[in-house]
């Protein structure tokens, strides 16, 4: 080995996770002394230490034979972690580079490389894509290059800060290649040429459930487009069989697309726990997340590197079913992200925090068997067992929950099911438009109250958004709302007045408004159900 391959060295850079978000890394190759063989020095994990075997792979296929040499790959800063595979295209480059006698065509040390490559040379997509774009921005990186299926995440991304207006990706270049060959014909050229199919073209995404196909009553009506329109959390109590997850489930149906923040937001978590983001985050579709009751604490909250299902909700909704059977912890989780819409992780490794401004909407029975105030069948539970079930449900957590619904029983479901499908056609579109509409109207006192949702609108501006005379809404809340109701409680039927008279087309909010949100509170519900609580 002479002394000008001694001498070289190349280098690039990727990106990991830090204690403080994702920072971009200098990956460096050189030639040493020694035994044959491929050296990553730096804090690497098995991931990373089996993806320089497969970047030598990939490399072979294309007639590269690697020098009866030592090589040297150094990730630094050393001290942080990194163990994904996103580094593979890093090493193949730099393999590449380190060998070759002339110098690329392009600047490699103005570029970020995220990807990983398989054994055929084909570049496959990596998590945290979006988390990477920031770090090459923050790095004062020309661009990067990253798999294909990657690219049209970052041409969203891309879009969606230019609407922000100074998120700073706008700019970045962002190169997509399907396989090693094309990534190193680039370097060798300096000519790139995207494919046409992989111009972004995002497909028109709707809800695969909605309300078309549900017999709805007024009051049910109602109530989803309030929820929807103020993002107003809820919780649906009552006998199996009455619908209870069937109207859940389709309350995204009628929520509109996600804002342009909520947009950011969801593009940046999702991708943060995918390799490739679906369609419907990208198309701005809020999400709808469902987790089995079972679901771990961590697994709802998430970790400082990967965001739980309350992060992966923001900006849609979070339903779980069965609620007072999640487990103690898990549900006293939720009382912060209900409260603060984030969720503020820290562990030994690290912290994060992720948004958690979701629609929260959850369904339980009334009892352990089930038929507790029915019409239908008898509860068969004992006093012991049904005060315990009662007792899941704290109530701070309670509190926390804007609207309290029991669900009516259908006067005969055996008909109702042996009946032809229901078919409510334009129900669905009708509620929407009645949504957004409602949310036009919030969007008007944003500059006022500093929010953009009805549920965050702050206490000490609430009256103020009445529509009425400080004095007369003041003297209808000291009229409509028990002595007995909390701060939190007071507060958040005031913010469901407020939807209320929204949803109905009136700047003013009436007396009615208040009685429906105390209606809908959980004590309220609670004695409607039959259930004796102190006051």
């Amino acid at each position: 080995m002479n002394h000008e391959e001694e001498d070289r060295v190349a280098s690039c850079w990727s990106a990991t996770h830090a204690p403080l978000g994702p920072v971009a890394v200098k990956i460096e190759c050189a030639l040493g002394r020694g035994f044959t063989g491929i050296v990553i020095i730096g804090n690497a994990g098995q991931v990373c230490e089996d993806g320089k075997e497969r970047a030598k792979a990939a490399l072979e296929r294309l007639g590269w034979s690697a020098p009866a040499r030592k090589i040297l790959i150094s990730v630094s800063p050393g001290d942080l972690k990194i163990d994904q595979s996103h580094l593979d295209l890093c090493m193949a480059v730099l393999l590449a580079q380190i060998t070759r006698d002339t110098p690329w065509s392009i600047d490699l040390s103005q570029w970020l490389l995220a990807a990983e490559i398989g054994l055929d040379g084909q570049l496959r997509p990596v998590s945290g894509i979006i988390g990477w774009a920031a770090a090459a921005k923050a790095a004062g990186l020309q661009g990067l290059v990253v798999a294909e299926s990657n690219l049209q995440e970052l041409n969203c991304l891309k879009r969606v800060s230019a609407e922000l207006g100074g998120q700073g990706v706008d700019n970045l270049q962002c190169l997509g290649f399907s396989c090693l060959d094309e990534v190193l014909n680039w370097l060798e050229t300096g000519v790139y040429e995207p494919k046409a199919d992989a111009v972004e073209s995002l497909p028109l995404v709707t809800s695969a459930t909605d309300f078309d196909d549900m017999d709805l009553s007024e009051d049910l009506r109602l109530v989803a487009m309030v929820v929807a329109a103020g993002m107003h959390s809820v919780l649906l109590r009552g006998s199996p069989g009455t619908g209870k997850s069937m109207f859940a489930r389709r309350i995204s149906s009628i929520l509109p697309k996600m804002g342009v923040l909520e947009h950011f937001e969801a593009l940046r978590t999702h991708t943060a726990n995918q390799r490739q983001v679906d369609s419907s985050i990208l198309s701005g579709v809020p999400p709808f997340r469902a987790p089995h009751h079972f679901t771990s604490l961590s697994a709802l909250l998430g970790s400082h590197h990967h965001p739980g299902e309350l992060a992966l909700a923001s900006g849609g909704v979070l339903f779980l079913d069965e609620l007072p059977e999640f487990r103690r912890d898990v549900l006293e989780g939720l009382r912060e992200p209900l409260e603060t819409g984030e969720i503020a992780v820290s562990r030994a490794a690290g912290a994060a925090i992720w948004p958690a401004r979701v629609l929260f909407v959850s369904a339980a029975n009334n009892c352990p068997c089930g038929w507790f105030a029915s019409r239908r069948r008898t509860c068969q539970c004992p006093p012991s067992r049904m005060q315990a079930y009662r007792n899941r449900l704290s109530g701070p957590l309670q509190e926390r929950i804007d609207i309290h619904i029991n669900m009516n029983e259908p006067a005969d479901q055996r008909a109702s099911l042996l009946q032809a499908p229901i078919s409510r056609k334009d129900q669905t579109r009708t509620m929407q438009q009645y949504v957004v509409r409602a949310r036009e109207r919030a969007g008007q006192r944003s500059g006022f109250t500093g929010v953009l949702h009805n549920r965050d609108i702050p206490a000490a501006k609430i009256l103020d958004t009445f529509g009425l005379e400080l004095a007369v809404a003041a003297n209808m809340v000291e009229a409509v709302m028990p002595t007995y109701t909390s701060a939190r409680s007071l507060v958040r039927c005031l913010r469901v007045a407020r939807t209320l008279a929204d949803v109905q087309d009136r700047d003013a909010v009436w007396t009615e408004d208040l009685k429906m949100a105390w209606k809908w509170h959980c004590l309220s519900a609670a004695r409607e159900r039959g259930e004796i609580l102190p006051l």
